[in-house]
């Protein structure tokens, strides 16, 4: 159950001929049971549901969906940017038997990890794993 205070100007007696403010308590039932009252307005308002904004919130609402919308959008574009294989000249190498990618990378990927070398080597080529065989031709990347 809900309460609503108001407070209406009575006059006071004559003598003084200030105005005092009248408390009167109203008590009202949950929107969604209220009857209708003897304006009806009591039962536009139970009708009502949801949410509703004012023209600022909708704008504030609009302003942080597209703030989330652009951040999102240049995460994407950062995480895009950098998987994407480096761009530059680069140099082609044969596998000789017994090397490996580890190998390869350690030799002419010397500024980056090893683990960073093969992953660079396989975008590079296009490699599901990290076997190669003997005689085969690999991209070395260019890396800036």
């Amino acid at each position: 159950m809900s309460a609503i205070a108001a407070w209406e100007l009575a006059p006071v007696p004559a003598t003084s001929g200030a105005l005092r403010p009248a408390r009167h308590l109203h008590v009202v039932s949950a929107p969604d049971r209220v009857q209708e009252g003897r304006s009806g307005r009591h039962s536009a308002r139970g009708a009502q549901k949801g949410l509703r904004l004012t023209f600022a919130g909708q704008i504030v609402v609009a302003i942080v969906a597209a703030l989330l919308v652009f951040a999102l959008a240049v995460a994407v574009t950062r995480v895009t940017g950098s998987s994407a294989a480096p761009v530059g000249p680069s140099a082609t190498v044969t596998v000789e038997r017994g090397q490996t990618l580890s190998q390869l990378a350690s030799v002419h990927l010397p500024q980056l990890s090893i683990a960073e070398g093969v992953a660079q080597l396989r975008l590079a080529n296009g490699l599901n794993s990290s076997n190669v065989e003997a005689g085969q031709r690999l991209v070395i990347p260019a890396i800036g």
